[in-house]
C-alpha cells in the first residue's frame, strides 16, 4: 500500500512540473493556410522619381475615396470608413497599405508598386475591440488594384 501511495505522489508530482502546452489534451492553434512568402508587386512602373509614384498612387486612391493618413516618398498608409463613426470611434474600415522599391534589375528605370489591403470590423465578444477580419468580399479592390496597376 505504501509503494501505491509513493507511486501516486510521484506521478502527480511529475505531471506538475510538466507543462501544459505538452500535455496530449490540448488543442492545437489555428493553423494560418496563407504561405508566409515575399509579395510580389502589383506593377512594375517606368519611372525615375518615386515622390511622382506615389503622389499618382495617392491620388488614385483618393478617387476610390480612401482617406490617406501617413504618407512619404517610399510608403503610404490609407483607410476609407464605411460607416458614420460612433461613439467608440470609426469601427468598419478597410486599410490599404503601398510601398515602392526600385526594380533590382534596372534600378535607374523602374520602381515596383506593392500592395496589400485588410478589412477591420468591431467585433462585439469576450474581446471587444477593432480587429482584421477575412472578408467574404472584396468590394472594390479588384477595380483598385487595376486602376494603380494602369498607372504603369
Amino acid at each position: 500500500m505504501h509503494a501505491l501511495r509513493s507511486f501516486l505522489f510521484a506521478s502527480a508530482a511529475s505531471l506538475a512540473l510538466v507543462p501544459q502546452s505538452a500535455w496530449p489534451q490540448q488543442p492545437s492553434p489555428e493553423l494560418n493556410p496563407v504561405p508566409l512568402e515575399r509579395p510580389e508587386p502589383l506593377a512594375r512602373i517606368k519611372a525615375t522619381d518615386p515622390a511622382q509614384v506615389m503622389k499618382a498612387v495617392a491620388d488614385t486612391l483618393r478617387k476610390f475615396s480612401y482617406q490617406i493618413d501617413r504618407s512619404g516618398v517610399a510608403s503610404l498608409d490609407a483607410r476609407r470608413f464605411d460607416t458614420p463613426s460612433s461613439p467608440e470611434g470609426e469601427s468598419e474600415y478597410s486599410r490599404v497599405i503601398v510601398w515602392l522599391e526600385r526594380d533590382f534589375d534596372r534600378p535607374l528605370d523602374y520602381i515596383n508598386v506593392y500592395f496589400i489591403w485588410g478589412r477591420y470590423e468591431l467585433i462585439l465578444a469576450r474581446q471587444r475591440g477593432i480587429r482584421r477580419i477575412v472578408p467574404w468580399t472584396e468590394r472594390d479592390i479588384p477595380r483598385l488594384k487595376a486602376a494603380i496597376a494602369d498607372l504603369s
